[in-house]
């Protein structure tokens, strides 16, 4: 806790190089209770254009999104973007100027799944003299050299990835198929109990063309598929819990799936919940007992010594769905501000006894020590 505060202090005052990142809990980032960040009002059902942007009343946000890729030699590669946002006290609205009340933060990965090689990148700044913030319309959130921006705000959404940290170097032309997903109850996320939540949309069906590179290496010309989510609120996990277990899947018969549950890091978990998602962008919101994850297999970190659950059984049994989820390739961890797992997955088994298969990312938070 003293490195994390002792992190914070030098970035706000200073601008200085924080050094290693220290090893938080996510429960110091994103807990709940005690919070003094404005509730969510559970009746506000999200409105686009405008949600898209930044909500900087709320303690943190993030602008997520992942790809499964192929190159011309059909190649397989997955790629991750992450943007986040954190404000360090209530009441913070200012996201210019020298507004040193908001920390932002980039991740970018991307996984060599035929290689066997997974590299990232992050970046912390803060929204001074333009090295990072958000603009609303349209739509451009950025960390130093990590950009995400709307290239055309009207349907078909089309969004600008330009990323490169440190020679790691992720640029795409994305385009949503599809309006905004919202999850939960009309976009409100219940996560821990009554009160913790977030505000949550998805667009489940992006399609990707650019280019990727490693440090030293030539660029990589790709395309294939990709996840965008867009997620603010007060604070996530309560007493007790760690992290979250979350996956998203692009299936083969059209239809998309989100899955998560919040673990207390000792084999017990609050339920899962999540979305089907029909072809059509119709959603099923699935609560307790619709839909189970089961690990089946556990891989312990050479890095931190964490322990993730890699491979892991899905059942929806209103649906007729059963899936074995398979990592790609087990080493795509990130050890960042918060150490997490974070990579590429493929999906097989079947739907009333037809054949299904998908893919697409899982996130494991909460597993490596404090």
């Amino acid at each position: 806790m003293l490195r994390l505060i002792a992190t914070l202090l030098c970035l706000l005052l200073a601008g200085c190089d924080p050094g290693p990142p220290p090893e938080a809990p996510l429960a110091q980032w994103l807990g709940a209770e005690g919070s003094a960040f404005p509730p969510l009002d559970p009746d506000y059902v999200p409105q686009f254009p405008r949600d898209f942007g930044a909500h900087p009343e709320q303690r943190v946000e993030w602008w997520y999104a992942t790809f499964n890729l192929r190159d011309a030699d059909g190649h397989r590669w997955g790629a991750q973007l992450a943007l986040f946002r954190l404000a360090l006290e209530p009441h913070a609205p200012d996201l210019e100027g020298w507004d040193a009340r908001h920390l932002f933060m980039a991740h970018v990965a991307i996984s060599d799944l035929g290689g066997g090689r997974f590299a990232y990148r992050e970046r912390l700044s803060r929204p001074v003299v333009g090295l990072a913030g958000v603009r609303d319309s349209p739509l451009a959130v950025w960390v130093e050299t990590c950009r995400l921006e709307a290239t055309r705000p009207e349907p078909p959404m089309q969004r600008r990835i330009d990323c490169d940290l440190d020679g790691l170097s992720l640029q795409l032309e994305v385009v949503a198929e599809g309006p905004p997903v919202l999850h939960g109850m009309d976009g409100y996320s219940e996560k821990s109990g009554a009160g913790n939540a977030s505000f949550y949309y998805s667009q489940p069906w992006l399609t990707a063309r650019g280019t990727l590179r490693y440090p030293g290496a030539a660029p990589v010309t790709v395309a294939g598929r990709g996840w965008f989510d867009h997620e603010w609120s007060p604070g996530l996990l309560k007493g007790g819990q760690r992290g979250w277990d979350w996956l998203s899947l692009q299936l083969d018969d059209g239809r998309a799936l989100m899955l998560f549950r919040l673990h207390d890091g000792q084999g017990g978990n609050a339920g899962v919940r999540g979305s089907l998602i029909e072809a059509d962008g119709t959603l099923t919101k699935l609560g307790d007992g619709d839909a189970d994850m089961q690990p089946e297999r556990w891989w312990t970190s050479p890095h931190s010594g964490a322990r993730y659950p890699l491979d892991w059984r899905i059942t929806l049994p209103a649906h007729a769905i059963d899936l074995s989820l398979r990592a790609r390739m087990d080493d795509q961890e990130l050890n960042t501000q918060v150490r997490y797992w974070e990579g590429s997955v493929e999906a097989t088994g079947q739907t009333r006894g037809a054949p299904l298969s998908g893919e697409g990312y899982l996130e494991l938070t909460g597993y490596a020590a404090d």
